[in-house]
C-alpha cells in the first residue's frame, strides 16, 4: 500500500509521518481504517481520514492536535475525537473498540478492544480494511475481512448476518455506496437487508439518526438512483407512510436533477443551494404543508 500512499499529497503524507511519529513514542499502534482506505484503493479523492490507534485515542488526538495547532473536539463516551487540521480537512480519531447491541435499532455499548474488533464492527467488507501508518511497517494493509477482493469484484456485503438489525441506517448506506461506485449488493446481503425492511427496522432508528443518514444519500451526485433503489427495497414509510413515490414523482426527481445541473453549470458563483433539502422537498410534495410540518418535527429538521 506504500505505493497508494505516495500518490496523496505530499503534505497530507506528512501529516500522517507526524501522527506515525506521536504514536511511535507513546508505543501506540496506528492505522487508517474505514471509508479512506477504500477510496484510497478506489483512487477516488478523499483526504478526510479515520485513524485508529490500539492505546488511548484522546491522548494521542491531544497530542497530535497540539502538534497541528488545531482545534480539537473530544467524544469521551466513545474514545474518539476529531481534529479540524485546516478548513475542509477533518481527522477523526478513536480508540480502537468492540461493541454489542443491548437491543436492535439502538446505539452501541462500546468498550476497549483491538483493531480486528473493531474492524469487525464495521458496516461493510469494503469499509473494514485498514492501513498501519506506524514506525514500523508503515503502508501495510490489513484485511482480515476480504475486503479488498469485494472491491475488485464491486460487492456491497456486511460482515454477520445480524448487521441490519443491529443498525437499520445500513440500510440506506449499502444503497448509497452500491448507486455511488456502480457495485451490487451481494445476494446473501441483499437478502438480510430485505428481511430487515419486512421487519420495519428502520423506523424503530432514532428519527435524528435516520435524517442524517437520508441527508447524505440525497447529496450524493445522482440521488434519484438511489430513490429508486430505496423506493424498491423498503419504501419510505420510515420517513412517513404517506409518502408514495410513483412514475410521475420519478419524472419530477428526474427533471429536478436536470435544472439543478444546469443551475451549477451556469451559475457557479452563485452560493451553492442546499440540492439535498431540493430532493426532499420533491419527495414530500404530494403532503400537505401540516403532514410535512409534522415530519419535520419529528425528524428534528432545523428550521
Amino acid at each position: 500500500m506504500k505505493d497508494y500512499l505516495n500518490r496523496l499529497p505530499k503534505e497530507f503524507l506528512d501529516l500522517l509521518k507526524l501522527a506515525a511519529d506521536i504514536a511511535c513514542r507513546h508505543n501506540m499502534p496506528i492505522y487508517l481504517v474505514g471509508g479512506f482506505v477504500r477510496d484510497l484503493i478506489l483512487g477516488v479523492e478523499n483526504l478526510d481520514s479515520d485513524i485508529v490507534v490500539e492505546g488511548d485515542g484522546i491522548r494521542f488526538a491531544e497530542d497530535f492536535a497540539s502538534a497541528l495547532k488545531a482545534r480539537l473536539i473530544r467524544h469521551r463516551r466513545f474514545g474518539t475525537a476529531t481534529i479540524m487540521a485546516k478548513p475542509h480537512l477533518k481527522i477523526d480519531i478513536a480508540t480502537a473498540r468492540k461493541e454489542y447491541y443491548p437491543e436492535p435499532a439502538h446505539l452501541p455499548v462500546v468498550m476497549g478492544g483491538t483493531l480486528r474488533d473493531d474492524l469487525l464492527r464495521r458496516d461493510f467488507s469494503i469499509n473494514a480494511m485498514a492501513i498501519n501508518i506506524g514506525c514500523h511497517d508503515f503502508g501495510r494493509l490489513i484485511d482480515f475481512y476480504k475486503g479488498k477482493e469485494d472491491l475488485q469484484n464491486k460487492r456491497i456485503r456486511v460482515l454477520h448476518a445480524l448487521s441490519f438489525i443491529d443498525d437499520p441506517t445500513r440500510i440506506l448506506r449499502a444503497v448509497r455506496f452500491e448507486k455511488r461506485y456502480d457495485f451490487r449488493i451481494e445476494p446473501a446481503t441483499l437478502g438480510l437487508l430485505r428481511e430487515a425492511a419486512k421487519l420495519k427496522m428502520l423506523e424503530r432508528v432514532e428519527p435524528q439518526r435516520v435524517r442524517d443518514e437520508l441527508i447524505l444519500t440525497l447529496k450524493e451526485k445522482h440521488p434519484v438512483k438511489e430513490i429508486r433503489r430505496l423506493k424498491d427495497l423498503v419504501g419510505f414509510g420510515f420517513i412517513d407512510k404517506r409518502i408514495s413515490v410513483t412514475k410521475r414523482a420519478l419524472s419530477f426527481l428526474n427533471s429536478m436533477e436536470r435544472e439543478i445541473q444546469w443551475f451549477e453549470r451556469n451559475y457557479q458563483q452563485r452560493r451553492p443551494i442546499d440540492i439535498w433539502l431540493v430532493y426532499f422537498l420533491a419527495l414530500v410534495d404530494s403532503l400537505s404543508a401540516s403532514q410535512v410540518r409534522s415530519i419535520c418535527r419529528k425528524f428534528v429538521f432545523r428550521r
